[in-house]
């Protein structure tokens, strides 16, 4: 028996308490219930020595047994991220009480818990992915089988009050929502969070601004002369690819001639032609950031009432870089613009804003415009874009993508401004 074993080997014996495993909640049978759980932790090896690394591999029991969560057989496993080394706010998914859910805790940012996102079902797996990176605990809903989004919100909240961004919702949709839910029309915090960018997102921006860089000076550097409008704005779209870019950042602007006089002109299959001043409005698209620039190519010899409006747009664009810093109000930037095209009497033939913030879309708050009120943050990625449009003319303009660093900006778009293409054959 055991008495006789532990005569005969007892030397050989060690004794050891159980351990007492730390549990992890549980979904069994529509409840949270504990379940006991073991850490697999990993260490890479540095040349500071070994480092424990952030998280490991969970495996959890299915029942209240803690043998059973052996590697080779029973229990259920998943990843582990630590989040922080210091206390975090505590977080549950369950409902306080039986009424409507309703977010705890009141602030610009939503919950990291028990709140939604909707996916059609051929995006779940991404959305989970993705989410999952993001050390998110974000509820993904799926929306499958023919269902509509509504239906599933429905069952979901029943017919309490929803909130909705008017500006990121068509009127048809929101009618649709208006006879299901009482629908509360609120701004979402998300675009003016977005505003001031962290060292990833600016080297992301930055690295999609060079990109374009590279794409306009080798088409520039290949000769513009004798090329359709789309077909220089096919060959930066390719080269932009070609470096590297996951797509490009908005639909390239080519404008030759006359039609530079239209700010947001669609290339067509008109020539240019010595005499010209071409506008090109691009950007290219990196990890999900865009970058923006514009700049104005004056092909051969252009005539002196072109000239006069390249230089006045040229120190308008310098007076509006100079003014982007840290604290300043967004309609003081297009302030130092508009006053140089008072000045010279042009302010007529400025019809649109200053400029815009740049970042997971290409049209961001803050605007530029005399009636911007926002005031600018550090580490902000915006553009400053002054131009002038004369009918019969054609049009300059002028773009830099900038980042607000302190008591002034760093410049993130560095092809030249006074770009010249000499009269050369076709070479596209």
């Amino acid at each position: 028996g055991v008495s006789d074993m532990l005569d005969a080997r007892g030397p050989m014996l060690v004794g050891q308490e159980a351990v007492t495993l730390s549990t992890a909640p549980v979904l069994s049978d529509g409840l949270l219930a504990p379940r006991p759980m073991s850490l697999r932790v990993f260490l890479a090896r540095t040349p500071r020595g070994w480092r424990v690394m952030p998280g490991g591999y969970a495996r959890i029991g299915r029942t209240q047994d803690a043998t059973a969560i052996a590697m080779q057989r029973g229990g259920s496993v998943a990843d582990v991220w630590v989040v922080s080394d210091k206390p975090v706010r505590n977080e549950t998914m369950l409902p306080s009480t039986a009424a409507p859910y309703r977010r705890l805790r009141q602030s610009a940012l939503p919950s990291r818990a028990a709140d939604n996102l909707f996916w059609m079902g051929r995006y779940v797996e991404r959305a989970t992915e993705e989410l999952r990176f993001a050390q998110s605990t974000t509820i993904v809903q799926p929306v499958v089988g023919g269902a509509l989004l509504d239906e599933v919100l429905q069952k979901l909240v029943g017919s309490s009050s929803i909130g909705v961004d008017p500006a990121h919702l068509t009127a048809a949709h929101m009618d649709t929502l208006a006879t299901k839910f009482s629908v509360e029309k609120i701004a979402s915090p998300c675009d003016d969070l977005r505003r001031v960018k962290d060292d990833d997102e600016i080297a992301a921006i930055s690295l999609a601004a060079s990109i374009a860089d590279g794409a306009l000076q080798q088409v520039v550097a290949d000769g513009l002369c004798g090329h359709t409008e789309k077909q220089v704005r096919v060959q930066l779209d390719y080269l932009m690819k070609l470096a590297g870019a996951d797509d490009i950042g908005f639909d390239t602007i080519v404008a030759t001639g006359v039609h530079g006089a239209r700010p947001h002109h669609e290339p067509t299959d008109m020539v240019i032609e010595d005499g010209h001043g071409v506008i090109i409005d691009m950007g290219a698209l990196v990890n999900g950031y865009r970058s923006d620039m514009t700049r104005t190519i004056k092909v051969g010899a252009v005539s002196k009432e072109y000239e006069q409006m390249w230089d006045i747009v040229r120190e308008a664009q310098k007076a509006g870089v100079a003014a982007v810093r840290e604290g300043v109000v967004g309609s003081e930037v297009d302030a130092a613009v508009c006053a140089i095209f008072e000045r010279e009497g042009v302010r007529h033939e400025y019809p649109h804003g200053t400029g815009h913030g740049v970042g997971l879309y290409i049209h961001e708050p803050p605007i530029f415009s005399s009636r911007c009120t926002a005031v600018l943050g550090n580490n902000e990625v915006v553009t400053v874009e002054p131009g002038l449009y004369r009918g019969g003319v054609g049009g300059v303009r002028i773009e830099d993508l900038v980042v607000v660093t302190g008591n002034t900006c760093r410049i993130l778009t560095l092809t030249p401004k006074d770009l010249t293409c000499p009269r050369s054959p076709q070479t596209i």
